[in-house]
């Protein structure tokens, strides 16, 4: 009955839109209180915080025999001793993490991050390479992008377009 009332020509809102509407007509709502983790994965952010709270140990999986701690290095990756990876991150497979620090950070199989780089709550695609010196703060980097050395970013997303490395702020 509900679901019939729910408009299908536009995205709706359930938590803002319908819920309320029900309330508003004195309709029969029932709950029930769960105290498991939930989280909702549909941005970036999120998605980051997932992986955190999974490798540190705040959510139990069966993705993961035991929480992890600091960070996951997934087989064939190579992190200098050097370099500092903390916070939960996830470093993919075959991954090369030169003297940098990487901080909360999801980098899926194939980056390079090099020297002196900072990396910290950012979500780095398949084969991207992070230069020298590079500081990048709760950003995205798509599949293949390449970010220059010394390059700043915060808050934004990088991604190869036609061969042309493109950024926005988010």
């Amino acid at each position: 009955k509900v679901i019939a009332t729910i408009p299908t020509d536009r995205p709706v809102s359930v938590e803002r839109e319908t819920f309320p509407g029900l309330l508003a007509d004195n309709a029969h709502i029932q709950a029930y209180v769960e105290t498991a983790y939930w989280l909702d994965l549909g941005t970036p952010a999120t998605y980051v915080q997932g992986s955190q709270d999974l490798v540190t140990g705040v959510i139990a999986s069966s993705a993961l025999p035991a929480a992890v701690g600091e960070s996951l290095i997934l087989s064939g990756a190579h992190v200098v001793p050097e370099a500092q990876v903390s916070g939960g991150s996830v470093i993919g497979h075959n991954a090369r993490i030169g003297q940098a620090r990487v901080g909360g950070s999801v980098l899926f199989d194939d980056v390079v991050v090099g020297d002196d780089a900072y990396v910290e709550d950012c979500l780095i695609g398949t084969g991207a390479t992070i230069g020298s010196g590079a500081r990048l703060v709760r950003t995205v980097v798509g599949d293949g992008a390449v970010i220059a050395a010394g390059t700043e970013l915060q808050d934004a997303r990088a991604w190869n377009e036609a061969g042309e490395l493109t950024v926005t702020s988010e």
